[in-house]
């Protein structure tokens, strides 16, 4: 039980009105469990709990005092740590075998200690949901191993302060450890000077990353057994000074390892860089604990790295104690350098070791490193004293160079004129000056080298003089002119020309709009590296950036893509930007670009997606989080272009956006004083609602828009139709929805189908909607001409009409279970049912991105440009334990969209959802679901079924559209998952008069209804076309599906969808 004295320890330590509160209150009461409540409210509160965790941990040696008050708490160690299902009885048996293993260790009994660890191995996990531990300091490390389940991914264990003695054997725990997670992936052991590790170690068959402190000096086959891990990809570890491990019985070491970073001193570095056989390592840190009395001792070590031809970062520390100052060791200096560029890969050094540089040495360095990004001479020494053009010259060979760290040994004195600008846009964005005992005027030089390279954004130096002096010019254009140990990134207007992209791009060779890029803060505490990247094109010359107040009534719209990962320039380049890349990587006009109707912003999220950046530790760990984000992002946005504050502004896009656009329309409607004026949210092929309701619901209603997947098969659709009633899937929509749709249930979460890789081989476990990812797979069609395929379909058709014979009706099919949609997948594109093209039309804008001209007019920062970011919530976007199948923890936006249409309708939001006809895999029978669960106006889902035709300009059929009580649907006909991209003129002309106008077309006024209804579009299905589109990369020939076919397949439905089964 806590009592008074600890509230008053916690309380002490933590300065907060509410600590204060709080103890008053605890000590005021008399009624116990009173005060255990008040404690523990105070423990789960998100100001209360980190701090007062902290404290517990750190005061106390047993878990006893937590006993009482802790069974909802879900959190260790005011960490990450989870622990769900937290019971008092937990908490006692925790305790008792916690001091039972204390006893133990303290008796040094080996047989009772095994004994008690066999007792452990056989109990009933205490936290059956266990994925991650960090134990605190002060708990026995072996008291907490043994309560891990097999759900356990993470586990991280500090350095030990309570250790009996020096001959602590771990080597049970681990080994109990890793028998009952074999999924565990990530170990690390801060201190290691205990026995018994390196024979665990052995039974961590399936790690994939291990940190360990300081390897002990008495366990020489620890090595070898580290080598044994085949699937290790990361390792970090400090060898210990005595040279004791036997590296030559090692053969093919580390054969997985992509990442290693070590530290040691020179024998012990030199032998194990040798049993490292990996042909994939990437990353390399090399740190000596003592730097080696001779050059030649360190260049032993350097001289084996030109074996690892595939590294592209190196860090090399403390490789000599000798004196940069000291020209005369040049020659040794350069040894020790040299083998080094054997290595053409390379994209980032660090060297931190004496190095003198010449003009025939930085020739060189450009030569050798045609890739290299990144170069930090932390202590080098130019040989002579050289021109501003020595360094212009070596900038210029190594043409990717984003950030330099070097000295500059120049005289620039004061009111000395800068040099002419170059014509040469070189990408350097950062420079730092690490020496410049020659410099008179720092802030002279700053500008000489901003002349030099336009591109810079950033100039720092060591010493006096980077404080004071630079030139306001340089300020306003640049934003972030920093001295010794600060930095600062201003969002003003004097930034505005920071963001305009004012230099070509490679092959865009007619004019484009103003358009401004660049990546602007999400205000995260403690990720100042946090950012957003956009890319906004102006509707007209200025409109973007007019003063605040001015253009009040003018819209302007974000889009974002979905993934989740997917980079927001995957829609700008393929679907509704101004520019469009085409099939040979050609950059082209698109007559019907969104910025054509209003200034348009095409925004990278969450923070790490596209060119947008994080921290190691910022990636989002929930939709709440990245809300926050989005919203700390529009405050700087509107900063920089501060008529956007007041402006309309509408928040679309699709897919997974369908997620992302409810969960930031909350954030915004949860802040005081919002940055932005919302006033509508378009939601296209959005992913509302859970996966089986877009999924495997609407299977059916599939096939009966494209009846060619099945051959026209009236059997092989019963039996769909009679799966679709065994699996629930077969929901009644009433208009108006009489009672709330029950949830239906993923069967990935309640199947082991899966499981074996012989089922189902054509299906991943991991579902995405990107385009790319599902390509790639197996959900395009064949490769084959016209007549193979539609041998294929008939084969497919009869395939599954045999399967029917001797199986019973009314029940499942013991293959697919409910997996409706899996079962029809491979006959079709998911995302556009029609398009049977194999491969697709070529639409990468990756190689126009990635072009180093692009991204440094774009003020892209240093990364490579993917379509898709593997893992937007530091998890990899895979189903994890309280996750959805991307890896996402939040729960789906469906739950709170009441909530969200009330408060949108108070506050005067429209929402705005739409759908292509064509699309699979978010399916529109699952987004009539959604809107018929929702209660919007003080009512349920819509009073009609949408019927109302929309044309474009032209008077075409385009789709659907309905309105009622501020909420708009559209079905879009010949459409795919990516309407702007299926039907770009329909879709311009819908963003024209639905979303940012006011058409009324298809709106419930009373009894009537704008514009009309159609019977024939009252059905829940819309025809899809006739005609499927066959070909490698072009359309190269059609099937047209007969008329005779059509009809009696319409006759054969009249009578199959009315009969109930």
């Amino acid at each position: 039980m806590l009592n008074a004295d600890l509230i008053s320890l916690i309380c002490g330590e933590l300065e907060s009105g509410t600590s204060r509160a709080l103890h008053h209150e605890y000590r005021t009461r008399d009624d116990v469990d009173c005060r255990k409540g008040l404690l523990s409210l105070a423990l789960t509160s998100k100001a209360f709990l980190e701090p007062a965790l902290n404290v517990l941990w750190r005061r106390i040696s047993s878990v006893e005092p937590l006993l009482s008050i802790l069974p909802d708490i879900m959190i260790l160690d005011g960490k990450k740590t989870i622990l769900e299902q937290i019971t008092p009885s937990s908490w006692d048996r925790l305790h008792y075998y916690a001091r039972k293993v204390r006893e133990f260790e303290e008796q040094d009994s080996s047989n009772v200690h095994e004994s008690v660890y066999a007792t452990l191995g056989q109990s009933k996990p205490i936290f059956p949901n266990l994925v991650e531990l960090r134990p605190g300091l002060q708990i026995s490390t072996n008291s907490l191993i043994f309560f891990l389940t097999s759900s356990i991914s993470n586990v991280s264990i500090p350095w030990l302060t309570r250790m009996p003695s020096n001959t602590l054997d771990l080597g049970p725990s681990l080994a109990l450890l890793a028998s009952k997670n074999p999924g565990l992936k990530y170990l690390s052991i801060s201190f290691v000077a205990v026995s018994g590790i390196s024979s665990s170690l052995r039974c961590f068959r399936n790690l994939r990353t291990l940190v360990l402190g300081r390897l002990p000096q008495y366990e020489p086959d620890y090595v070898q057994i580290l080598a044994s891990l085949d699937d290790l990809t990361s390792l970090t570890l400090t060898l210990p000074r005595d040279d004791i491990f036997q590296y030559g019985s090692i053969q093919n070491g580390f054969p997985s390892l992509e990442r290693l970073s070590i530290a040691g001193f020179t024998s012990n570095l030199r032998g194990f860089l040798k049993v490292v056989s990996s042909s994939i390592l990437r990353d390399l840190s090399l740190r000596w604990e003592e730097p080696p009395a001779l050059v030649a001792d360190a260049f032993s070590v350097t001289n084996t790295l030109g074996r690892f031809s595939s590294l592209q970062e190196l860090i090399i520390e403390n490789a000599t104690s000798l004196l940069v100052d000291d020209f005369d060791r040049r020659s040794d200096y350069w040894a020790l350098f040299m083998p080094l560029l054997q290595l053409n890969q390379l994209r980032s050094l660090t060297y931190s070791s004496p190095l003198v540089l010449t003009d025939e040495l930085t020739a060189k360095i450009a030569l050798s490193w045609p890739h290299i990004v990144k170069i930090y001479f932390n202590a080098a020494e130019w040989l002579e004293v050289p021109p501003v053009s020595s360094l212009a010259h070596f900038v210029r060979g190594c043409q990717n160079l984003r950030a330099l760290r070097c000295p500059i040994r120049v005289n620039v004195p004061t009111g000395t004129a800068p040099p002419e600008p170059t014509l040469f846009m070189h990408p350097l964005w950062s420079f730092h000056c690490s020496k410049n005992d020659d410099v008179l005027d720092p802030a002279c030089l700053a500008l000489a080298l901003h002349q030099l390279f336009p591109g810079l954004r950033s100039v720092t130096g060591d010493g006096d003089g980077w404080d004071e002096g630079y030139p306001k010019a340089i300020t306003a254009r640049h934003g972030k002119i920093v001295g010794p140990h600060r930095s600062g990134d201003i969002f003003s207007t004097t930034q505005v020309t920071d963001f305009e992209v004012t230099h070509p791009l490679p092959n865009v060779t007619k004019p484009i709009a103003r358009n401004f890029a660049g990546n602007i803060g999400v205000n995260r505490v403690g990720h100042p590296n946090n950012t957003l990247w956009f890319w906004a094109f102006e509707k007209e010359e200025g409109s973007i950036t007019v003063g605040a107040g001015e253009r009040e009534n003018e819209p302007w719209l974000i889009w974002l893509n979905g993934g989740p990962g997917s980079s927001s320039l995957v829609g700008l380049m393929t679907e509704n930007g101004p520019l469009q890349v085409t099939g040979d990587y050609s950059i082209v006009e698109n007559e019907f670009s969104w910025n054509k109707l209003a200034d348009a912003f095409w925004v990278d999220q969450p923070v790490g997606t596209g060119f947008s950046t994080s921290d190691a530790a910022g990636y989002v760990d929930s939709e709440d989080q990245l809300g926050q984000d989005f919203v700390g992002f529009l405050t700087n946005l509107v900063k920089v272009f501060p008529s956007l504050a007041t402006r309309p502004f509408y928040l679309t896009g699709e897919s997974y956006a369908g997620t992302f656009i409810p969960y930031i329309t909350k954030a915004i409607f949860s802040t005081p004083n919002p940055p932005v004026n919302l006033r509508k949210i378009s939601i296209g092929d959005g992913t509302i609602g859970g996966f089986a309701l877009y999924e495997e619901l609407s299977t059916v209603i599939t096939l009966e828009t494209y009846p060619e997947i099945i051959g026209f098969d009236p059997d092989v659709f019963q039996y769909f139709k009679e799966q679709e009633h065994l699996c629930g899937y077969d929901t009644n929509l009433t208009y108006p929805q009489h009672g709330i749709i029950p949830t239906i249930t993923d069967p990935f979460t309640t199947t082991t189908l899966f499981s074996n890789s012989e089922v189902l081989p054509r299906i991943p476990r991991k579902r995405s909607l990107s385009r790319r990812m599902i390509s790639s797979t197996s959900f395009s069609l064949s490769t084959r001409d016209l007549d193979n395929r539609a041998v294929e379909i008939e084969e497919r058709r009869a395939l599954l009409k045999r399967n029917l014979i001797g199986r019973p009706n009314g029940t499942l099919d013991p293959t697919y279970g409910c997996f409706l949609w899996e079962e029809t997948v491979g006959e079709f594109d998911a995302y556009d049912i029609p398009d049977a093209l194999f491969p697709e039309v070529p639409s990468d804008p990756s190689v126009f991105l990635n072009d180093n001209r692009t991204r440094a007019a774009l003020h892209a920062p240093i990364k490579e440009w993917v379509e898709i970011f593997g893992n937007p919530f530091g998890n990899s976007t895979q189903e994890g334990p309280g996750t959805n199948p991307f890896g996402d923890p939040s729960v789906e936006p469906m739950a709170f969209m009441t909530e969200l249409a009330t408060n949108a309708s108070e506050r005067g939001v429209h929402i705005i959802i739409y759908e292509g006809n064509d699309d699979s895999l978010v399916a529109h029978r699952g987004l009539q679901v959604v809107i018929q669960n929702i209660t919007f106006g003080g009512i349920q889902g819509f009073t009609r079924k949408p019927a109302t035709p929309f044309t474009d300009d032209e008077g075409r059929f385009a789709g659907i559209v309905h309105q009622e009580r501020n909420l708009t649907y559209a079905l879009f006909q010949n459409a795919g998952h990516f309407v702007p991209r299926s039907v770009p003129e329909a879709a311009f002309v819908f963003l024209r008069e639905f979303i940012l106008g006011s058409n009324t077309t298809g709106l419930v006024d009373g009894s009537h209804v704008v514009g009309g209804e159609d019977s024939i579009l009252a059905e829940d299905v819309m025809p899809g076309t006739t005609a499927i589109f066959y070909g490698h990369g072009s359309t190269a020939s059609s099937l047209i599906i007969p008329s005779e076919t059509l009809a009696s397949w319409s006759s054969f439905l009249a009578t199959a969808t009315a009969t109930a089964l």
